[in-house]
């Protein structure tokens, strides 16, 4: 648990931390609802056209499973107010902008919804929302940082 200010450090990691929660969520429904076994019918997907695209596109894939098994990761951590979430958090930043996954995951909401909705805004709507994270996160390490030094001097 973080020392100091807990309030707000608690509300803003497990806001974060919920907010993957609901990625993790948005993503087992959506594949049950298209008849998939969650995970397991991504790998065989990913294993069956790994002949036809090359192995560049394997390793795309391969690390966005590796993404997707560090949002379970940061959402229990940060839900558990924990720092290494925010080490987890700020590490994904630039895999969620490689694969369009935002950490606003309310904006996967809004773009199931809007079927004729504008990419680019998307793509500058997930921009922000990093932004948004990792400017918070940031403020979190150096928040805690300075009560460090406080406390220590």
């Amino acid at each position: 648990m973080m020392p100091g200010g807990r309030n707000a450090e608690s509300w803003a990691l497990r806001l974060w931390g919920g907010l993957d929660a609901l990625y993790l969520l948005l993503y087992l429904v959506g594949s049950i609802r298209r008849g998939h076994f969650p995970v397991v019918t991504d790998l065989q997907n990913m294993w069956g056209i790994w002949s036809e695209q090359g192995w560049l596109t394997i390793a795309l894939m391969a690390l966005n499973v590796v993404l997707q098994a560090s949002i379970i990761f940061s959402a229990a951590l940060l839900l558990g107010a924990r720092k290494a979430g925010i080490y987890v958090g700020l590490a994904q930043m630039p895999w969620r902008l490689l694969f369009a996954v935002p950490s606003f995951s309310v904006l996967l909401v809004w773009a199931s919804l809007a079927p004729g909705y504008n990419p680019w805004l998307m793509l500058g709507l997930i921009v922000i929302s990093e932004s948004i994270k990792g400017g918070s996160l940031m403020w979190l390490l150096r928040r805690q940082s300075m009560l460090r030094r406080v406390a220590g001097g």
